[in-house]
């Protein structure tokens, strides 16, 4: 390694050179969505394997790799979460240790995990949001309950951020106003720190001629406790070494070796929507918890896409966002903080528009232990564990990335509420 005015000093040149916006190549196979890196993954083999274009695989570029932070928003939200405290540090003319906090929390692994790709360690992105909070925790230090306007992915103002002393929120307006942060100060925990189960590359490993099978009988996975009214996971996949290494015994398979040999029999569930701390759905009464969980059924109306309404009402104790939904099945959301972080939330929907047998749920996702009450007490509480699975070293492992908690009640009630915080 050296630096580039060494490089340049010993190797000068009258001509100009442009240095392209690329990252290293896995980066921009990792950008793309799951078909188009398999596509690329292809066409990269396809050349590789024929001597005469072997040379000009070096060339088959993927996506660019600010793409991965539009992939996997979670950890967009914290880049974003890292730049408005840096900047609040600067025109606070804050300390070195907090500038040394936030310097710690923009350390790019967690944001990214190398060699494998994607995003799934939960440990990494809970060291991020930990030393974001010790920052924001000693910039809030007497700051009255305030809410300010944000930035979405979009470039205008689609979020709001509320803030005090003691905890920082975030609603996504464009989410339907779902919670996508409720950070303790004291704790040091975000629990929307949740991760969204994803279609990723390694997923489409399947025995060939093989079709969708029930989850196969195994073991209870370390990690994964099993309800008795929940069916076990599907057990991990076999791994198989590939072609022509297996017979050679001296043969030590390297980390890309191994990423090619693993295989599911069944694919994990995924999730057709991205995951947030709340969000709304109307669905039949007939849909089971295991159809829930696997998430094979289609809402009868879901407001997780669409643009909220809202006015901010500032009170002694508290402050209160009353977000409005229109058009059918019309959902009136309001979102109360006090200055501790507790949050109230209030439904209020046009019980009319559905089956009046239908049911109204409200998912929690919470990567931590969530206190709730609710009222008036639902029909049902669905709960499993947020799982992902992933590559690693020894082929393919499961990760409980948090928990999923949903209440039903019958959509005729017309209107409920929860009181949420951490524990």
């Amino acid at each position: 390694l050296v630096r580039a005015s060494d490089a340049i000093a010993e190797a000068p040149t009258p001509e100009v050179i442009h240095v392209p916006l690329v990252s290293y190549r896995e980066m921009e196979g990792w950008a793309l969505p799951p078909d188009a890196a398999l596509a690329l993954e292809t066409a990269r083999e396809a050349l590789e394997a024929d001597r005469a274009t072997r040379d000009a695989a070096v060339f088959v570029r993927g996506g660019h790799w600010r793409s991965f932070l539009t992939r996997y928003p979670e950890a967009a939200r914290m880049q974003a979460k890292a730049d408005r405290l840096s900047a609040l540090a600067l025109a606070r003319e804050a300390s070195a240790e907090v500038h040394d906090l936030i310097a710690r929390a923009r350390c790019n692994d967690p944001y990214w995990h190398g060699v494998f790709g994607g995003l799934y360690l939960p440990h990494l992105r809970a060291a991020v949001w930990r030393r974001l909070a010790q920052a924001e925790g000693a910039l809030r230090v007497g700051q009255p309950l305030t809410v300010e306007p944000g930035t979405g992915c979009g470039g205008v103002d689609r979020e709001l951020h509320v803030h005090a002393q003691r905890f920082a929120a975030t609603l996504a307006l464009d989410r339907g106003g779902a919670l996508t942060e409720l950070t303790c100060f004291e704790s040091g925990r975000n629990l929307g720190d949740v991760l969204t189960r994803r279609r990723e590359s390694v997923h489409r490993h399947r025995s060939v001629g093989s079709a969708p099978a029930e989850p196969p009988a195994s073991p209870v996975l370390p990690g994964l406790p099993v309800s008795p009214e929940r069916p076990l996971p599907p057990a991990p996949p076999s791994l198989t070494g590939p072609t022509g290494v297996e017979s050679d015994p001296t043969h030590v398979p390297s980390i890309h070796e191994r990423e090619d040999s693993v295989g599911f029999a069944e694919l994990p569930p995924f999730d057709s929507e991205d995951r947030a701390m709340t969000a709304e759905r109307i669905v039949p009464e007939t849909l089971t918890e295991v159809e829930w969980e696997r998430r094979s059924f289609e809402p009868l109306r879901t407001w997780t896409h669409e643009v909220a309404d809202h006015e901010i009402v500032h009170e002694a104790d508290e402050v209160r966002i009353c977000l409005r939904l229109p058009g059918w099945g019309a959902l009136r959301k309001t979102v109360s903080f006090d200055p501790h972080g507790a949050v109230l939330l209030e439904w209020l929907w046009d019980a009319g528009a559905f089956p009046p047998d239908a049911l109204f749920t409200v998912e929690f996702s919470s990567a931590h232990p969530l206190d709730m009450v609710l009222h008036p007490e639902p029909l049902a509480v669905w709960r499993y564990d947020i799982t992902t699975w992933s590559r690693s070293e020894a082929g393919v492992e499961s990760i409980v990335q948090g928990q999923s908690i949903t209440p039903a009640w019958p959509v005729l009630a017309g209107a409920c509420r929860a009181r949420i915080g951490p524990m």
